[in-house]
This record gives C-alpha cells, sequence and structure tokens, in this order.
C-alpha cells in the first residue's frame, strides 16, 4: 500500500463576529461570507465560458455550461456557475440558524487546506491551521454602459477604420463626428479578451495576448443604438459557487491571466509572482501548480544563457499551443519597473525594460481517466528582447511546430520548434502544499549556503547546474519589419491565429496597426490613428475589440458595435456582441453584468448576471477578529481590531460565542489591530509565550496560559509579518532568541529569557524570500536573487553575493486535521474512566466531535434525521461552515461535483463512526450513517453528484484505519448504486491500467493501484459485467501484488481476495493464493510488520474464504498439513486451523474427521523433525477441538483420541504412535456427542437423531495382543456395542445442551 503522503484536512470556516447585515441582526449568512469577499476584492481580471445570448440561456442544462471567473489583485478567485441548485421542498420548524453550510475547499488537493496566516517553527503541531485573510477594497464608482453601434466591413480602407474608431457610420455619415478620449495607456492588461481597469499609465510590457477562443458571433442586423442601462429586477443567471484561495496568496500575487483548457472543464491561472495552477471550473479543487524558478533549467541551444539575479519579473502573460499530443503553456514576463533598482541602472535607459523572460510548461492530462493523472512540467525557459506578449507558436505549412517573437523593433523572427524526449529530465511535477507560503521566510531550504557562496557571487554561477532544456531552437529566420510606420513606442500588441495566418493588432500611444502573417509574407490591413486605448481583445477570427476608458467598440467584418460603460473594474469581451464587466453598483454590492445586444430587438438591454446579497458598508466596521492563532482544539488564540487577545476553542467558535462572552481576554491592549500571531517556547524554563504585533510596528510578548502582556516595543515602522525561532544548540548566537520580521524585511533580534531587545538587522528595498543561520553566519535570500551574510557575533555586515495597512478579516477557515483528531478522540473514546479528570477528558472529547460535526452537516434534507442529529446526538447549532461554497439550500451542497460530495460524506462519516463509540449515541449514530451513505441520491434527485470513486479509493490508501474504515464504507455504498451501465464504464475506463498489463516499472504506480481497486471491486460485485479476459486481468493482477514482497498494495490485494475470492478462483490457481494467504496471515518476523498490518487483513482474509469457499479451503488444508512444501509451512497451516477453530469453529465442523486425521498424522514419529516444529501447534489444536466440539474426545493417560463421524462410526487414534487404531460402527444417524470414560476403558457415544446412547469396550484386553489395531471385543457378537440405551428427549437439541457427567471410573 502506498504510504500516505498527507493527512485528510477539512476546512472549516467562521466569520470574525456576529455581526448585522442589511438591517437584520444574528450571524453574518454563511452565503455571505463569499458574497462579501468579492465585493471588497479588487478584480484584475474577469474571464468566462458558453454563450450569454438569451436564445442560448434557456437551453442551458448544465450546471458547468457557462460561468465566470473572477481573478483578483490579492492572488484569489470566484468561480461563477449557472444557477441550477435544487430545493428540497422540505421546511422545518426547528430554528435552525443556517441549514446550509458553504462548502468551497480554498484549494482542494487530494490533502488540501490553505496555508497558516500565523506559523511558528517551534510549536507543537496543531489538528488545523489558518489560512490567509482577505483584504477590502473600496471606492469603486458605478456608471452607466452604452451598447453597440454600426456595420462595418473588416477590408475597408483604413480611412474607413479611423471614422469607425472616431465613432463614425462610414455608411450615411460623413467624417465630422468627433469623440474626446482621454489619452491613457493600459496599466497590466490581462492575457485574453479579459481586462483589467487601470488608472494609470503603464509601458507596453504590460500588455497581453487575447485567447484562442472564438464564440458565437451574431449576424443580426443593424439598428438604432440603444443606451445600455443595468436593470435591478433582473433576475441572476450565474451563482457564487466558491472562493479559491490557492497558496501564497496575498499582496503582491496578483491574478494576471486566465486561460480556459480544453471542454471548459479546467482552467490555467498565471499570478505575478510565477505561480501556475490548474483549476476545475467543476468544483474549483487544484489539479497541479507549480512555479516557473522551481526548476531551472539551461537555454536552448543556440540561444545564450543570461542570468541577471538583480531583476525583478512581473509575469503577465499565458498563452497555451497545442502540440501533438501535449499543451503546452507559456508564460513571459517583464522586468517590473516599479521595482527597486541599483542607483548606477537606468532601466529606460539601459534597454532593461525592453528585455523580457519566458518559460514553457508541459500540461498533459489523462483523459481516459479524467484529470485524475496530470503532468505539469516545465520543458525550457530563456530570456529574449522585445516585448514580453509579442511571441507564440503556430503551425507551418508543412505542420511543424514554429516559435515567432517581435523585437521591440518590429523585427519578426522565427525559429522551428522540436519537442525532445523526456529521458534526461527529473520530474518537475509539483502539487503545492498546504503550508507552503510565499510570506514564511524560514520556507525555503538553504543547507550550507555559504560554503558555496563564498568563492563566487550569484552573477557568476556556472550554467551547468541547471537541468537541460527540453526545447530545441532550429535556426532563427528574420522576415522583416512589421511596423514600419507605427508611431511611437509599442504600448501593446495582440494576436490570434486563424488556420494558418497569424493576425496581430499593436497599438502605440496615437496608433492602431492590423496586419496579418501568413505564408511567410506580412500584410498590413489597416493603420489608424487613435488615442485612449486601454486595450485590445481579439473576440472572434476576424473581430477585435477595442476597449477606452468610458466605452468599447467592437469592429468585425460585418458591422461595428460600441458599448458605452462608465465604470468597471474587470471587463470580458465574450463575442462581438456580447460583453462581461463586473464592478461595484451604487448599493455597495458587486455585480457581473452582461452587455448583450441584439440590433433587431429593442429589448436587448444588459442585465445583472449575479449580484452581491450584501454591501461592503454593511459588515465592514463591525469585523473584530483580525488574526487567529490554533495551538490545539481547546486552546485558539484570537487577535482583535481593538488590540486584545482573547483564548477560545473549537467548541466556541462553531457556537458562536462573541469575544465579549470570552472571560480569557488580555488586559492591555495594543494602540492598533493584532497583525500577527506566533508561539515561542523559552528554552531554558520550558514556558510558552505568544509573540505578536499590531499595525503600528510594534512587537508584543504575551504569556500563552494567562494573555498576559509580558513585554511590549515599537520597533518597526511596517507590521510584523514573521517569527523565527532556530534550533540552536547552546552557546549559538541565536540560542533562546527569536526573529521578528516586520513586513519590510526589517528584523528585531530579541532574547526570549528576559525579554531583551538585542539588535535589528536593516531590510531591503527587495521582498525577504527565505532565511538560514549556520554557525555564526545568517544569510538573507531577497528576490531580487542577492544574498546578505551578516556576522552574528560582531553583529556586522560580511558581505552581499548576488505599504498600506491591512484589511480586516471577514472570516478565517481552520484547516482541521482530520485524521489526528478522530484518531485521537477514538483513543480517548475507548478508554476507560478511573478518575474525575478522565470523565472530564471524555465529555470534553464529545463536545468537539459534536462541534466539529455540526459544522459538516447538512440538516434540512429530512426532517427525521435532523431530529436523531439535533434530538438524540445533541449536535449544536454551528456558527461555522465547511470551507466556502455558498449554497442555496442544503440539497445544493450535494450538487457540486464528485470530490466535494465524498470529501464532505467521508467527513461526516469518519465523525459519526468516533461519536458510535460512546454506547448510549451509538443507534442514532449508525442510523444516520446510513442515510448519508446510502439515500442521499434520493432526496437529492438527478443533480445528485454521487462520491467519486477514485478520491474515495485514493484515501483508502493514504488515510488512518478510521479514514479507511469510512472511505471504504461510502465506497460500497456507492458501487452498489451504480447501475450496470455506469459500473462498465468505470471498469472499461481503468481496465488497461492494470498491474499485470504494464511494464514492470508501471507496476507499483498510484493509477495501476487504482485501477486494481476500482476494477477489483466492481468485478467482486457484478462480475456478470466482464469479459473472461478482464477478469483475467484483474486477477493476474491480485496474484502479482500478493508474491511480491516489496509491492506497496499488497494489503489491496488480500482484500480483494476476501472480497471476490468465488471470482478469481476460476482464473487463476485459486490453492496457491490460498497458500500464499497462509503465510502472511502467520507471519510474525519483524519485517513483514508494517503500518498496513498485513497478517491482520491476510486472517481476516482467510476467515471470509474459509466461510464462503468451505470446500476448497479444507481441501487446501489437508493437503498442506499432510504434503507440505516445508516445515515452516506446515506450521504456517496448522496456525491457521487453531486460529479458525477459535474463530470460526462452525466453518471447520462438516470436514472436521478429515482435518483431525491430518493433525494426527503431521505428529508421526518418525518424522522427528517435523513433529518437534508442529508439537506445540498440533497439541493446541487438538485442545481447541476437545474443548469447542463434543463430537471429539481425548483421554490423556492412554493418548486415545476419538473422533464421531457425521456418518456415525467413531474413529479411534493413538497419538504416540499417530495412527488410526480402529473404527466403531454402531450408529445408523450423526453422532453428537462422545466420552471417555476416567479410567479410559468405556466410551458413550450420543446421537440425537438416533434417541440412542452406545456404550463401547476401548480399554486393552488380552485379543489385542494377537491382533493389534482391532477393536477390544464387545462382549456379546463381538462388533455390537457393549451396551445399548435408547431414549427421548422430543426435537432435536443442539450442541450445548449435551453433557456426561461420570460418577466413577464406568459409570
Amino acid at each position: 500500500m502506498k504510504p500516505r503522503s498527507s493527512h485528510f484536512t477539512v476546512p472549516l470556516t467562521f466569520s470574525s463576529r456576529p455581526s448585522q447585515v442589511g438591517g437584520h441582526s444574528g450571524s453574518v449568512g454563511e452565503r455571505e461570507w463569499v458574497d462579501i469577499s468579492c465585493s471588497t476584492t479588487q478584480p484584475a481580471i474577469l474571464q468566462s465560458w458558453g454563450s450569454w445570448s438569451a436564445a442560448d440561456s434557456g437551453n442551458e442544462s448544465e450546471s458547468n455550461s457557462r460561468g465566470a471567473i473572477i481573478g483578483s489583485q490579492d492572488g484569489t478567485l470566484y468561480l461563477f456557475h449557472q444557477s441550477t441548485c435544487v430545493n428540497t421542498g422540505q421546511q422545518h420548524q426547528r430554528e435552525i440558524s443556517q441549514n446550509s453550510r458553504p462548502t468551497s475547499p480554498p484549494y482542494l488537493s487530494r490533502d488540501s487546506p490553505t496555508t497558516p496566516r500565523s506559523n511558528s517553527p517551534c510549536s507543537s503541531a496543531a489538528p488545523f491551521n489558518v489560512t490567509s485573510r482577505s483584504r477590502i477594497v473600496s471606492g469603486i464608482t458605478a456608471e452607466q454602459v452604452e451598447a453597440p453601434k454600426n456595420y462595418v466591413d473588416f477590408d475597408d480602407e483604413p480611412e474607413k477604420l479611423k471614422d469607425m474608431l472616431k465613432g463614425k457610420n462610414p455608411r450615411d455619415r460623413p467624417a465630422s463626428l468627433e469623440l474626446n478620449l482621454e489619452k491613457g495607456v493600459s496599466r497590466g492588461l490581462s492575457a485574453e479578451p479579459a481586462l483589467r481597469r487601470r488608472a494609470d499609465p503603464k509601458s507596453l510590457l504590460s500588455a497581453t495576448n487575447s485567447p484562442a477562443f472564438t464564440p458565437k458571433s451574431s449576424s443580426a442586423p443593424a439598428s438604432p443604438r440603444p443606451r445600455v442601462t443595468i436593470s435591478p429586477q433582473g433576475t441572476n443567471d450565474l451563482t457564487l459557487y466558491c472562493h479559491i484561495i490557492p497558496p501564497r496568496s496575498g499582496e503582491k500575487s496578483s491574478v494576471t491571466a486566465i486561460r480556459l483548457l480544453e471542454d471548459n472543464q479546467s482552467f490555467v491561472v498565471l499570478r505575478e509572482t510565477g505561480d501556475i495552477f490548474v483549476f476545475s471550473t467543476v468544483d474549483g479543487s487544484c489539479h497541479a501548480a507549480i512555479h516557473v524558478d522551481n526548476v531551472p533549467l539551461q537555454p536552448p541551444v543556440g540561444v545564450q544563457h543570461r542570468d541577471g539575479p538583480h531583476e525583478i519579473w512581473t509575469w503577465q502573460h499565458l498563452d497555451l499551443f497545442e502540440v501533438g499530443e501535449s499543451t503546452l503553456i507559456v508564460v513571459s514576463a517583464t522586468i517590473d519597473p516599479s521595482a527597486p533598482s541599483p542607483p548606477t541602472i537606468d532601466l529606460a535607459d539601459n534597454g532593461a525594460l525592453d528585455k523580457s523572460r519566458l518559460a514553457i510548461f508541459e500540461f498533459k492530462a489523462n483523459q481516459s481517466l479524467g484529470l485524475s493523472e496530470v503532468h505539469l512540467g516545465k520543458i525550457g525557459q530563456w530570456h529574449f528582447e522585445g516585448p514580453a506578449q509579442a511571441l507564440g507558436i503556430y503551425m507551418e505549412d508543412d505542420n511543424i511546430p514554429t516559435f515567432y517573437r517581435i523585437t521591440s523593433t518590429g523585427q519578426l523572427l522565427i525559429h522551428s520548434l522540436k519537442l525532445l524526449s523526456p529521458l534526461t529530465m527529473a520530474s518537475t511535477d509539483e502539487v503545492l502544499a498546504p503550508g507552503t507560503h510565499i510570506s514564511n521566510v524560514a520556507s525555503i531550504p538553504l543547507p550550507n549556503p555559504f560554503r558555496r557562496l563564498k568563492s563566487q557571487s550569484t552573477e557568476h554561477l556556472p550554467a551547468e547546474g541547471r537541468q537541460p532544456s527540453r526545447i530545441a531552437l532550429g535556426e532563427q529566420h528574420a522576415l522583416g519589419n512589421i511596423f514600419p510606420h507605427l508611431d511611437g513606442s509599442i504600448v501593446g500588441l495582440e494576436k490570434r491565429l486563424v488556420d494558418s495566418a497569424l493576425l496581430m493588432v499593436v497599438w502605440s500611444e496615437t496608433q492602431l496597426l492590423v496586419f496579418k502573417y501568413e505564408h511567410r509574407l506580412i500584410q498590413v490591413i489597416s493603420q489608424t490613428k487613435v488615442t485612449g486605448i486601454q486595450s485590445v481583445a481579439w473576440v472572434a477570427n476576424h473581430a477585435y475589440a477595442v476597449i477606452f476608458k468610458v466605452n468599447i467598440q467592437s469592429i468585425g467584418p460585418q458591422r461595428l458595435r460600441r458599448f458605452s460603460i462608465d465604470s468597471y473594474d474587470a471587463v470580458y469581451m465574450a463575442s462581438a456582441s456580447e460583453l462581461l464587466i463586473t464592478r461595484i453598483g451604487s448599493d455597495g454590492r458587486r455585480e457581473l453584468l452582461c452587455g448583450s445586444s441584439d440590433l433587431d430587438s429593442s429589448k436587448s438591454v444588459p442585465h445583472v448576471l449575479w449580484k452581491a446579497t450584501c454591501a461592503i458598508n454593511a459588515l465592514v466596521s463591525q469585523t473584530r477578529t483580525t488574526t487567529m492563532l490554533p495551538i490545539e482544539p481547546g486552546v485558539i488564540i484570537q487577535g482583535s481590531v481593538s488590540g486584545n487577545l482573547c483564548q477560545t476553542n473549537l467548541q466556541e467558535l462553531c457556537a458562536g460565542t462573541t469575544n465579549i462572552q470570552r472571560k480569557n481576554i488580555s488586559q492591555t491592549q495594543l494602540n492598533g489591530h493584532i497583525v500577527s500571531l506566533h508561539m515561542v517556547q523559552n528554552p531554558r524554563t520550558k514556558e510558552r509565550f505568544l509573540v505578536g504585533g499590531a499595525d503600528d510596528g510594534s512587537i508584543a510578548f504575551w504569556a500563552l496560559d494567562t494573555l498576559k502582556l509580558s513585554a511590549r516595543w515599537i520597533i518597526f515602522t511596517a507590521p510584523i509579518e514573521e517569527i523565527i525561532q532556530f534550533p540552536e544548540e547552546e552557546g549559538g548566537p541565536l540560542h533562546g532568541c527569536v526573529l521578528c520580521i516586520s513586513r519590510d524585511g526589517t528584523i528585531a533580534v530579541i532574547a526570549i529569557d528576559g525579554f531583551q531587545f538585542l539588535y535589528l538587522i536593516p531590510g531591503s528595498a527587495f521582498a525577504l524570500l527565505a532565511v538560514s543561520a549556520e554557525g555564526d553566519n545568517l544569510l538573507l535570500l531577497y528576490t531580487d536573487h542577492r544574498a546578505r551574510i551578516w556576522n552574528l557575533r560582531t553583529k556586522e555586515f560580511w558581505r552581499s553575493v548576488g505599504a498600506d495597512k491591512s484589511a480586516e478579516l471577514l472570516t478565517f477557515t481552520l484547516a482541521l486535521d482530520l485524521e489526528r483528531f478522530v484518531s485521537e478522540s477514538t483513543a480517548i473514546a475507548k478508554s476507560i474512566s478511573t478518575n474525575r479528570d478522565q470523565t472530564r477528558s471524555i465529555l470534553s472529547t464529545l463536545d468537539k466531535l459534536r462541534s466539529v460535526l455540526s459544522t459538516v452537516l447538512t440538516p434540512g434534507l429530512k426532517e427525521e434525521i435532523d431530529y436523531l442529529c439535533f434530538g438524540k446526538l445533541g449536535i449544536p447549532t454551528s456558527f461555522g461552515t465547511y470551507a466556502l461554497f455558498p449554497p442555496t439550500d442544503a440539497a445544493c451542497f450535494w450538487c457540486i461535483s464528485g470530490d466535494a460530495s465524498a470529501m464532505r460524506l467521508l467527513s461526516i462519516i469518519t465523525l459519526l463512526r468516533a461519536l458510535g463509540l460512546f454506547e448510549e449515541l451509538s443507534e442514532a449514530a449508525n442510523t444516520v450513517s446510513a442515510f448519508y451513505a446510502t439515500s442521499l441520491a434520493t432526496i437529492i434527485g438527478p443533480l445528485f453528484k454521487p462520491p467519486s470513486l477514485v478520491f474515495l479509493a485514493r484515501r483508502w490508501f493514504e488515510g488512518s484505519a478510521e479514514l479507511r474504515q469510512a472511505s471504504r464504507m461510502l465506497f460500497d455504498a456507492t458501487v452498489a448504486r451504480l447501475s450496470d451501465e455506469d459500473a462498465n464504464a468505470v471498469a472499461e475506463q481503468w481496465q488497461h491500467y492494470l498491474p499485470c498489463l504494464q511494464p514492470t516499472a508501471e507496476r507499483e504506480s498510484v493509477t495501476s493501484g487504482l485501477a486494481l481497486f476500482l476494477c477489483g471491486y466492481i468485478a467482486a460485485e457484478k462480475y456478470s459485467l466482464l469479459s473472461p479476459s478482464v477478469l483475467t486481468d484483474i486477477s493476474k493482477s491480485i496474484t502479482l501484488y500478493l508474491h511480491d514482497e516489496q509491492s506497496l498494495y499488497r494489503v489491496l490485494a488480500i482484500d480483494l481476495c476476501s472480497r471476490g475470492f468465488h471470482v478469481w478462483q476460476h482464473y487463476i490457481d485459486a490453492i496457491e493464493i490460498l497458500r500464499a494467504l497462509f503465510t502472511l496471515a502467520t507471519s510474525s518476523r519483524k519485517e513483514n510488520i508494517t503500518l498496513q498490518n498485513v497478517a491482520a487483513q491476510a486472517r481476516l482474509a482467510v476467515l471470509q474464504i474459509a466461510s464462503s469457499n468451505t470446500p476448497l479451503f479444507m481441501t487446501t488444508l489437508g493437503l498442506d498439513i499432510l504434503s507440505p512444501l516445508d516445515v515452516d509451512h506446515r506450521r504456517s497451516v496448522m496456525q491457521i486451523v487453531a486460529f479458525l477453530i477459535r474463530k470460526r469453529p462452525l466453518v471447520l465442523q462438516p470436514n472436521l474427521p478429515k482435518l483431525v486425521e491430518a493433525v494426527v498424522k503431521s505428529l508421526d514419529p518418525n518424522s522427528t523433525s517435523h513433529r518437534d516444529a508442529v508439537l506445540d501447534t498440533a497439541t493446541e489444536i487438538i485442545g481447541h477441538v476437545v474443548k469447542t466440539f463434543p463430537t471429539i474426545d481425548f483421554h490423556m493417560p492412554t493418548q486415545r483420541l476419538a473422533v464421531g463421524t457425521n456418518e456415525g462410526a467413531i474413529v479411534m487414534y493413538d497419538l504416540k504412535t499417530a495412527i488410526r487404531l480402529y473404527v466403531l460402527e454402531g450408529h445408523k444417524e450423526r453422532i453428537t456427542a462422545c466420552s471417555f470414560s476416567p479410567d479410559g476403558r468405556r466410551l458413550v457415544t450420543l446421537s440425537l437423531e438416533e434417541s440412542v446412547v452406545l456404550v463401547w469396550k476401548v480399554g486393552t484386553s488380552f485379543s489385542s495382543f494377537f491382533n493389534p489395531g482391532a477393536p477390544p471385543r464387545q462382549g456379546h457378537s463381538g462388533s455390537q456395542p457393549f451396551k445399548t440405551i435408547p431414549f427421548n428427549v422430543g426435537a432435536e437439541g443442539t450442541l450445548e445442551w449435551v453433557h456426561f457427567e461420570w460418577a466413577g471410573d464406568r459409570m
């Protein structure tokens, strides 16, 4: 089984405090939390998919058929879906504050919680963390929007195009109407038609590329241009589906580009920091993530290596290109002109702003498996001269991929491009861990950096240490200047591939140029004088939109449309006749608008697609909590806007207790709101302290137990950001010290013992990335790739190698480690209380389980279940919620995606099973578990998303025992509900990845393990649906894992043997499988003891097979006892027999005589070694057999063993010689019991079916000397019993009714 790589964490979100929203008092609604967060964010980019025309909207039935994405300047995203959620129609009289709870896992990674805001290296690992903070931005205005305008021919002469851009109708008007457009240039345009509003100008390096997205274009004739107005009564077509919070979100992490992948099932996101993510449009889960600088690569052959260690790059442009079976993600960056630079360098004078950088990534998704197996790897990087957006890949006429770029002087350069084999490349896959955060300055390991850096600076580090590039570029060809007559420098450039032609729109501050490149020829289409262009976006193959400050003009082959937009935060041109904008409305609520225009219809006016439920000002002034530090479930520290600390716990957060109601509050306030909290420990006294600060630059220490302020300084000019306590050895310069790091990179060194402020290390104009300490030196790494080294003994700088206030927090998300939480709770619940403290601990554990359950359950589905939850189980009403999906009712929680349903169900079932350990709650907990596992599909209806089988299978591989049991329960329930078609589809999807069909190197891959898990369990339940060839492959794969001692998936093979042995036995050697299980079940070697407990799993499999396939099982047992492979194997089999007698005695009863004979023969005195090896086990077996089965009795002095059979005979064995002595035949029916007399000379046998007792002489007689092995003479006719005693007890009894008592030696 694959070792666990991460914990199963669940995100629990809580409001900062109860407040009043919209004039109604009470807690902020769970839906409003995400709405308010969206309203307060500053959008950076807008993207959408699907058609927004009224004709098409009525035909859209799937929730994911159309939607939108807002990328924010803090690096987070808001995902909108079409409103298709269901309502169960059930209303309860019970007062429940919220019957629906948001469920948006912020960055769902098969273990995917977000980064903790406060983290301390010296604190004990708590089972949950806190996410980064939300931010509030205001000051957005709302004005009207103007609709499209007129026709125009795309191929008209440039003069007509000039008239169109000035607002004239070239068909029926002279060139007399002038447009007064404010002069301004885009500051930071998106990488596609998703555009952002900016007030300040910026250079051409911020311009971006348009997408290869071709929406439907309207063909309706022109009509008089209507004024676009917003209808406040418009119904919402979209629902704010979830808030995606990737790792390392926050300040200076703006989203700069969003691109949709094939079928609109996922999208790629680029942030200015160089983070690249692939998210699902279905539920917002993250499929892959990587950073552009993760793996340094050499430039392609022929491209000169250039390393500018002091340059700060801003990644703004993203394009997708299909090359063969791969999707290439090309991102490019420019030098940030606002970043600090050395005083001797003038970025404008030395041409630094004309330099760009690109990185190419290969994205592969196994389409047959959905996106369960993806690869995102870096394959190329280099620097080049020219605008960052003026590059791309297209296919020449000979179908050869060609890389092109345009220099800053307008020269078009091309290279042939080839992807090299990945055999020499190390894997560059990296899914960001939930705990990573760019602001964590201790997150980058720098082992012994000084030895390497002493000899040379980072400017001269060799490129040989980089991995080779997988991009090969051919010879460079210059095809001429594409815009020789462009006035001024380039401000922006947008491109589009149309078949074999490359269309480009280039503009400066005073001119716009459109040209086409095809067959290595450049053709200028139009050249127009125009000012005030914000940006340009291609909206169709031969149509583009020019965006100004107050209007947008869509220019196409047949018409010109004009939209007046007075105010917007971001705009997206969906087509030549449709645009989407987002802004803050006049009522303070964010809205998403669609401005489509059908020129034949007077009713075509833009309408509201989505509008937030409450305004910004309704909550901002009322927020209280500004930071949170979880220590353990019972201790959570909150910092408030008033500068106080208070202690709470998970139960209080779930119950919605306000800060004022809590007693443990710090008495001394800081002068500002708390911005950061960390925990440190005094190495001498082992006392724990809280370290934090306010937004005034102060640093404060509090005692953790009492929250008493111990020390305070105002040192920084910026708020404190991080605390680091290195585990230094005693005597080191940092022993007993903490490093307090401010937001501007200044470091204060403070001794914990005595609270002494020691010294300051000044900051840098560049952001601090990492801190590393070794010996007497401290290395600080900054974003300009410089490293500063300070001597901690002399407090001197050795060498150099190489801020607005935070917004108040609206919500906090705790990433609860559910595995650890449930494991600890289970251990406490199973303990026996012997004193008051243990009783208190057990009751506290019960309250914690109830509190967490209250946040993950979805009340409102069925009244009877709600009564059990609230009435019987005592689950309180929760003021927290499960992640950040804002639903409209309880049923919507289960209509998100298969992964979201599986994650929530797994949390519910795991917690309910732990709650069921309390005897008085067991029945109700089991009932609720059964409801959630089996009845949701019936309650929710056709929109229900069943749990993902792949998600559950992964958790079975990686989870703890409690989580494995819950995931298995859900998996079985889901498979049982699958229709035959669905089950067959899953099997067909995965059967080609079975281990036996893979090369040796791939047999231990995750894909192979999942394939066997899914196909194996489906075959065990519904084998009739699968072909014999598939069943043979499954059986061979099980055998492969079962016999491989090094396999990680051995426990899976054992479990499949248990579940489907009746299927596999027809396709493989069943006896060999049983023998392998016998060996595993009795193995006690240290190397065989693993976390998966293979021996225990094998014993369970043996019990299951013995019960379901008894004849084959007993035959194998008998053969292996009589003819074992070796002594060890015989001992293993004998131990299995002893185990079965203890656990499943009735399974052995029909074949008991044969089994006992095999055990007796194993004691053959002629085989001394075998007899000695199994003597103890055989003695144990015989002892258990005699105690368990009345049909067998043993007389110790004579070493005789009597065994009754179902045929009515009695077999007598002599254990001294291990032979059968004789057979007594007197009964005609099955023998019920037998017993030796105390002296061993008489044997009594009884048959309830005959109602008769027979007495036999079995002692040694005179005739025995003359006829060895013959039964003693019975006194009358020789073979007849010595005595026959009939009786009648009525109906036949059971085995427990029979008992013999001997009054004397023979009585």
